[in-house]
């Protein structure tokens, strides 16, 4: 694989110095009188070509997923070789006549690199996170995608060839060049057309995907959605509404890196359990930026009013009173916000805020944890977070399984199983009674118990969980780590 490896830094580090030249030879682009200023789409594209191969060969180089890091990695390549290849043609071609050699021939690439950027994107989505199909039935999909590129690619490729120059890089291409195109764009258009059913057919993959998972699964596509909701509510709203500059900028910048870093961090898993944390505070900072400027924008114009039929003219004071305004509802709405938010998260917190303290307490500890105990203070702590009416805790052994504790009253009979095991290996089990409410589990009782079985036993990795012979099999007290160090 160490050929594979310096291959991706090699395509990381070009990608990379290919948005790096790109953005220089800009600022000399915009002296060209015809050329579009620097705007969304720049930006865009150079945030994709950044991001995108950067967060591929970090997946690839540590080993996980690799498919979707290639993935990544070539569509982030693509995306930087069209905007390279973009400025340079026009660089050579309008802002610097003969300046640079092959100017032509760049022209004619910014036409179509574009595509394999676009198209890998697809595949990623129905791969995510473990480079696997949801069923074989959805690899016709990737049929499909590829026989859109066939379709699109090569047309493209061969048609735009003879007319390689200045008209290409021009903001729109001549009448002449646009009549003779007029088949093959009609072609590329039934293409584009192909392109929405099969994006709503992976988008449809992901949701499949997303009610069977399960644990470390689910918070990995709980990444991948949020970040991908916000990108698309963003392109949305940019279109319909369009950004003045520079705000368009910054904001293609901000938002464009936010898939990829989603995706670095569900599968390389760091910090991946704070996902509802994130999303909490995305759910109350966005309406509270958003009504607090709107309230601001309303006060000055009531206030400029006021001052204007009082005084006869515009005042600072219009400015000064909005700022107090402001000031003074910061505090009330965020509460408001936060209070409503907080309701909504407070049933899966509850317990996953216990289950995890417990988990990472494990992890992060540095003595060799005692499964035995272990076990056992995992059982406690999953009795009080979901209020069971009793447990028992289960250790396997090269035979069979050991009951290691009990958390009484415990009828015998299992309401709920939660298996501590990780990569196929089995490190033991608990089995819990009903709520004491006598009514069901929640759906998120139930997830974060089957996320702290998968955490608890990934904190367990090599460790010798054979029992000793004298072990008690009665219930002990929860060990140290058993104290909830969660609300």
């Amino acid at each position: 694989m160490r050929w594979k490896t310096r291959l991706a830094t090699v395509l990381a580090i070009s990608a990379l110095a290919m948005v790096g030249v790109a953005i220089l030879l800009v600022f000399s682009n915009l002296a060209v009188e015809s050329y579009p200023e620097l705007a969304y789409n720049f930006a865009a594209d150079g945030a994709f070509g950044a991001s995108y191969p950067v967060v591929g060969w970090l997946i690839i180089h540590r080993g996980r997923s690799r498919r979707i890091g290639w993935i990544f990695l070539l569509a982030g390549w693509f995306s930087a070789f069209e905007l390279f290849s973009q400025q340079y043609a026009v660089y050579g071609l309008l802002a610097n006549p003969g300046r640079v050699p092959l100017a032509d021939v760049a022209s004619w690439v910014g036409l179509w690199a574009w595509m394999p950027a676009q198209l890998l994107l697809y595949p990623a989505l129905l791969l995510f996170p473990d480079g696997r199909l949801p069923g074989r039935r959805w690899g016709a999909i990737l049929w499909a995608l590829g026989g859109v590129f066939v379709l699109m690619f090569p047309l493209t490729f061969v048609s735009v060839w003879p007319y390689r120059g200045a008209d290409l890089v021009a903001p729109e291409l001549p009448a002449a060049i646009q009549e003779a195109l007029a088949g093959p764009s009609m072609i590329v258009g039934f293409g584009n057309m192909l392109l929405v059913p099969l994006a709503l057919a992976t988008v449809i993959g992901v949701i499949v995907r997303f009610r069977r998972s399960k644990g470390i699964e689910r918070l990995q596509l709980k990444w991948f959605s949020f970040a991908g909701a916000i990108q698309v509510a963003v392109l949305v709203v940019t279109n319909s509404f369009p950004l003045p500059s520079p705000l368009d900028v910054i904001v293609a910048i901000l938002v464009f890196p936010l898939l990829p870093i989603a995706v670095g961090i569900a599968i390389l898993r760091y910090r991946l359990y704070d996902i509802d944390i994130v999303i909490q505070r995305t759910l109350v900072y966005v309406p509270l930026t958003a009504l607090l400027a709107g309230i601001y924008a309303a006060s000055i114009g009531i206030s400029q009013r006021a001052f204007i039929a009082v005084a006869g003219k515009e005042s600072d004071g219009a400015v000064i009173l909005s700022t107090l305004l402001l000031a003074a509802t910061f505090t009330p709405i965020k509460n408001a916000i936060q209070g409503r938010v907080d309701r909504g998260f407070r049933e899966a917190q509850g317990a996953e805020r216990r289950l995890l303290a417990f988990t990472r307490a494990v992890a992060d500890d540095w003595a060799v944890p005692d499964p035995t105990r272990t076990m056992r203070a995992f059982l406690a702590v999953a009795v009080a977070a979901v209020r069971a009416r009793g447990g028992a805790a289960f250790l396997a052994t090269g035979e069979a399984e050991l009951m290691v504790g009990e958390s009484p009253p415990w009828s015998g009979v299992a309401a709920v199983e939660v298996a501590v095991e990780y990569a196929g290996h089995r490190f033991g089990r608990i089995e819990l009674d009903g709520p004491a409410n006598r009514g069901p589990y929640s759906a998120g009782d139930l997830a974060a118990l089957r996320l702290a079985g998968e955490q608890l036993a990934e904190a367990l990795r090599g460790v010798d969980h054979r029992p000793p012979v004298a072990a008690s099999t009665q219930a002990e007290q929860p060990a140290p780590l058993a104290t909830d160090s969660g609300d």
